[in-house]
C-alpha cells in the first residue's frame, strides 16, 4: 500500500517535470512501461498514466543527457517522495521499455 501512495504523490511530482526526452512514438512501449511499473509493485490510479509517462520519458531525458545510473536514481527519487527503492524500480521499468538504448547503463 505504501507503493500505491508514493505512486500517487509522485506522479502529481512529474507532472511539474519538464518533458526532457523525445516524444513518444510507439504506444507499445508506453503499454509495455506501464505494465513493468504494475508487474514491480508500482499502482496509481488510471488517470495517473499520463504523468508516469511522462516521468518515463524525463528517465529517457536523463540517460541522453549523459547521466549514469546513480544520477538518474537520485533525480527520480526526488518526485518519487524520496523512495529509493520506488526510484530504482520506476528507473528500470523507464528503460527498458521508453529507451532500451541506454539497457547496458542498468546494473
Amino acid at each position: 500500500m505504501k507503493f500505491v501512495s508514493a505512486a500517487v504523490c509522485a506522479t502529481a511530482a512529474f507532472a511539474a517535470i519538464a518533458l526532457g526526452g523525445a516524444p513518444l512514438s510507439v504506444a507499445d512501449a508506453e503499454d509495455d512501461f506501464l505494465s513493468d511499473l504494475a508487474g514491480s509493485g508500482v499502482t496509481f490510479p488510471a488517470n495517473w498514466e499520463e504523468q508516469a509517462l511522462a516521468g518515463g520519458q524525463q528517465v529517457c531525458g536523463f540517460w541522453s543527457a549523459g547521466s549514469d545510473y546513480n544520477d538518474v536514481v537520485s533525480d527520480i527519487t526526488g518526485p518519487l517522495v524520496g523512495n529509493k527503492s520506488l526510484a530504482k524500480k520506476f528507473v528500470r521499468a523507464a528503460t527498458n521499455s521508453l529507451c532500451p538504448v541506454y539497457n547496458s547503463q542498468l546494473p
